[in-house]
C-alpha cells in the first residue's frame, strides 16, 4: 500500500476536502485582507503553497455538525 503523501499542492488539498482550488486561493487572499488567520493552514515556501493533510482533516473534523 502507497504512503499518502503529508504535504500536498494546493489541487491535492482541494480534492481531500472536497473543494475547489478557488476556494482555498480565496481562504488565503481574505485570510491576508482582513488580518483573520484562514480556515485552513498552509505553509509558504517561496511562493509555493502546501498544506498538511493531517491539519486539513483535523479542521474538516472541527467543522462537523453532528
Amino acid at each position: 500500500m502507497a504512503q499518502e503523501k503529508r504535504y500536498l499542492t494546493n489541487k491535492e488539498a482541494a480534492d481531500v476536502i472536497g473543494m475547489s482550488e478557488s476556494y482555498l486561493n480565496q481562504d488565503r487572499y481574505v485570510a491576508k485582507a482582513s488580518g483573520m488567520p484562514p480556515k485552513f493552514p498552509f505553509i509558504r515556501i517561496g511562493r509555493t503553497i502546501k498544506y498538511d493533510r493531517q491539519v486539513l482533516l483535523q479542521v474538516m473534523a472541527q467543522g462537523m455538525v453532528e
